[in-house]
């Protein structure tokens, strides 16, 4: 067997799928910004309250001083996720993969290993949560949680049957 009909064995249970894209927004936020935003919080909170305005005008400008402040301090961002990548790869997450990646590629070594033990605690939070989520959910009948449970026990025994077959290739 040639080199390029093995290739073609091993990527035959690929399927050819068209991903699906969605623009994210998030908002990032670093201890500098941190700082300034609590200094500008000092003072705004020393704003003026009509007495004699109604209380939803009020509540109306408070909203609108600190809707401002977050814009100010904290701007939007948009990213792309895609149907591509992995559940736990959410808009803060992915945009902490690519400073990691610029970071390595300009010789950031160091920076970019703390920034990927960032990621790493990340990702281990997004799929705890996930997990406890869909634990409490399965709780309520013995059925879906046996359900859950063989379909974690598949899912291991596939990964294990993959490891195995590329060990012996």
């Amino acid at each position: 067997m040639t080199t390029k009909q093995s290739w073609r064995s091993q990527t035959s249970y690929i399927k050819r799928v068209t991903k699906s894209r969605r623009v994210c927004k998030y908002r990032k936020h670093i201890a500098a910004q941190h700082a300034c935003f609590l200094a500008s919080a000092a003072d705004a909170a020393t704003t003026e309250v009509n007495p004699h305005g109604s209380p939803q005008e009020e509540f109306d400008h408070v909203y609108s001083v600190m809707v401002k402040m977050l814009d100010d301090y904290y701007q939007e961002r948009t990213i792309t996720v895609t149907s591509a990548d992995p559940p736990y790869v959410t808009p803060y997450i992915k945009s902490m993969l690519r400073r990691k990646n610029r970071l390595m590629r300009s010789g950031h070594v160091d920076k970019a290993a703390a920034l990927a033990k960032k990621v790493g605690r990340a990702v281990q939070n997004y799929n705890t949560g996930e997990l406890s989520k869909k634990l409490m959910f399965c709780l309520t009948s013995a059925a879906c949680g046996r359900r859950f449970v063989n379909s974690l026990v598949e899912a291991r025994v596939v990964t294990c049957a993959l490891q195995l077959s590329q060990q012996t290739n």
